[in-house]
């Protein structure tokens, strides 16, 4: 089973992509996003179908707010935690890949004469 926080998952599969200078919208970032899908699935309670990686990126979205980090950054001080890591950079290239793909799907699904707008997937 996929571990429940997306965003170790994001840190492990986007972090060394990161480091090789793989760029989201680049066919080299297909295996990591399809890495993804069974997580985004998992926490959104559906199988890793093909959809999985289509839906809304509302979770991504909400935890690249730089409020987030922040936030965690004053809980460190204040409760002398150890330093978590920063997702900003890792969720932010999740954010730009999966974007790019899903508009690639809409527009192979419009040439073909069908398919959901990307606004509209999963809701």
């Amino acid at each position: 089973m996929p571990r429940r926080d997306l965003g170790a998952a994001m840190c492990d599969r986007v972090g060394p992509a990161l480091t090789a200078g793989i760029a989201p919208a680049s066919h080299r970032a297909d295996p990591i996003v399809a890495e993804l899908a069974p997580h985004h699935g998992h926490l959104l309670g559906r199988s890793d179908d093909t959809e999985v990686r289509h839906l809304p990126l509302a979770r991504p979205e909400r935890m690249s707010d730089p409020r987030r980090d922040h936030y965690l950054q004053l809980l460190v001080v204040i409760n002398d935690w150890p330093a978590p890591e920063i997702l900003a950079p890792t969720v932010s290239w999740s954010i730009e890949a999966l974007r790019v793909r899903t508009e690639r799907k809409w527009a192979g699904d419009r040439r073909r004469g069908g398919g959901t707008p990307p606004h509209t997937i999963g809701r």
